[in-house]
């Protein structure tokens, strides 16, 4: 209720917006002294075990300078189903990256990390992540990343990069290694959609390849509500049984 209360809320301040910044020309970082709220709803579907759950997604931003972004995450899954399918991770919407390794608790591990801003030039932006993500579960996460953004023309946007999970669980270390490749084309001065796909290797061998959909559109200067519906690997028979779909709505103030 408290997230269709708040896009209601901002649906009415947008009748008289102002040009909307859209997703596709923003910074990889927050704005210096800004927060970003991120609420989100998602379903989760595995085929395996036939269960399909739901989930919540609670995500908070922070621009500590201009170069710098302090980020705190964590979800909630409602019942058996939603902790099986790992529901909250739809419920990110268009947010891809994650360790995998996220347990099956009624609350996902917190997650808090630094984004720190290495160069931005012209149509190319490269920042360096650093996450942790707290044991709630019987393991310990860490991510580092280099997300990289290209911004060709105003209009079409390349979101991709290196990114490295490495999980500690039962005296073993797992390093895994994930390349997405989310390409974004802005429709108008808000709205924007694209195909989002990638590679993703395990430790020890296998890979996966993501497939999704997104759809986003800015309510005002600064509010974005994001779709998307998200396969989080399509490379095998069967790999579009399992799936998901969320929204989010995304507030800087």
């Amino acid at each position: 209720m408290l997230l269709v209360g708040t896009v209601g809320a901002v649906l009415l301040g947008s009748l008289e917006r102002a040009e909307a910044a859209s997703y596709v020309q923003r910074s990889l970082l927050v704005r210096d002294g800004q927060f970003e709220l991120g609420l989100g709803v998602g379903i989760g579907h595995r085929d395996a075990i036939d269960e399909t759950g739901l989930g919540l997604n609670l995500e908070l931003g922070y621009g500590m300078s201009s170069t710098l972004e302090l980020r705190f995450r964590t979800g909630v899954r409602f019942s058996r189903s939603g902790k099986v399918t790992e529901a909250d991770y739809y419920a990110r919407a268009h947010q891809s990256e994650t360790n995998r390794y996220d347990g099956f608790d009624t609350l996902a591990n917190p997650e808090i990390g630094l984004r720190f801003r290495l160069t931005r030039s012209g149509s190319v932006e490269l920042a360096f992540d650093a996450r942790a993500y707290l044991p709630l579960d019987d393991y310990f996460g860490l991510l580092g990343g280099l997300p990289l953004a290209l911004k060709l023309g105003g209009r079409v946007r390349l979101d991709t990069g290196l990114f490295v999970p490495i999980v500690f669980a039962d005296g073993n270390t797992i390093v895994d290694f994930s390349i997405p490749a989310h390409l974004w084309i802005l429709l108008n001065s808000g709205t924007y959609l694209g195909p989002m796909t990638g590679m993703y290797f395990y430790d020890g061998g296998g890979r996966a390849v993501p497939f999704g959909f997104g759809l986003g559109t800015s309510l005002s200067y600064d509010a974005d509500v994001r779709f998307w519906v998200y396969f989080p690997d399509v490379s095998g028979d069967g790999g579009a049984d399992n799936f998901g779909l969320g929204v989010g709505l995304y507030v800087t103030f």
